[in-house]
């Protein structure tokens, strides 16, 4: 506020978790003022980024390997909170539908987070299974690009990505794949007991903006998520060498030190050299 006192500007964030940081919407010339400052690291320009990625327990051989250390598939997950930081969730689809056995499904106490209320997402949307959901496009909206149409300003999915991702990680067992009549059997999430909490920072018609993910990934660890799953990468390649500066890098960082485990895919392009877009060391890329 002192370096801006008395001119035009709009607060987009604030970071208060993972990293003492905020988005602003400035002029170029203020961008420099702020640069200037001593007690300024860094300031980046926002970027944009992008979406990436019923057999597969099986082909993993996970009913007689990690399920069955944890007990067999009714257990498997149990007491984990998985942060998907995507295009939202689908609360209708049966892989995410509440425990309705007599089995205990408590949520796990550590967990802090809320569900947001909208007409696309009404009061009851969370359960057992779905603890948390959230939306985060304050920097979109900003740029006047947010087209309601083909988006909802809520944690509903309006692309599909995101319910995909979340289903694959932590969807229930044993739900039945029709597609066009056609029965495909039936499918599991890898830990189909862990619960799932959504961050909404990516949509249809245009992808995402880092301002909106570094703030759902702030909020993620202020819930107290157990990991972080970003099936997302940058749209373009950082210039030259990579300095993991940019924010989202830096507030990975963060997380991985606060004890989470973050999770990232490779991305969509390969196998060709220097075709990976998720390169931080400090986190755990998946790539197929």
């Amino acid at each position: 506020r002192r370096a801006l006192r008395g001119e035009k500007y709009l607060k987009l964030y604030s970071y208060h978790y993972l990293i003492n940081g905020f988005a602003v919407l400035v002029t170029p010339e203020q961008a420099n003022k702020l640069s200037k400052r001593r007690e300024v690291a860094n300031v980046v320009l926002d970027f944009s980024v992008r979406t990436a990625t019923t057999h597969t327990p099986q082909f993993l051989g996970l009913p007689k390997g990690a399920w069955s250390q944890q007990g067999g598939y009714e257990t498997a997950g149990e007491g984990i909170v998985i942060g998907f930081i995507d295009t939202g969730i689908d609360p209708t689809h049966p892989s995410f539908a509440d425990d309705i056995s007599e089995h205990s499904y408590p949520v796990p106490a550590h967990f802090s987070g809320v569900c947001e209320v909208t007409r696309e997402f009404p009061s009851g949307s969370c359960n057992r299974k779905l603890v948390g959901a959230r939306h985060f496009a304050a920097s979109a909206i900003t740029r006047g690009i947010f087209n309601s149409s083909q988006d909802y300003a809520s944690p509903f999915d309006g692309d599909g990505h995101g319910t995909h991702t979340a289903s694959v990680a932590a969807g229930n067992h044993g739900i039945p794949v029709v597609v066009a009549g056609h029965h495909f059997g039936n499918a599991s999430g890898m830990a189909p007991r862990s619960h799932i909490a959504v961050y909404k920072a990516l949509y249809k018609s245009f992808g995402g903006f880092a301002a909106d993910v570094v703030a759902g990934i702030d909020q993620a660890a202020q819930d107290g998520i157990d990991i972080i799953s970003l099936s997302i990468t940058p749209n373009r390649r950082p210039p030259g060498i990579a300095t993991f500066f940019n924010p989202i890098d830096m507030a990975l960082l963060s997380a991985v030190k606060a004890g989470i485990f973050v999770v990232q895919a490779a991305g969509n392009t390969g196998p060709s050299p220097k075709s990976m877009s998720s390169f931080s060391p400090w986190i755990f890329t998946v790539g197929a």
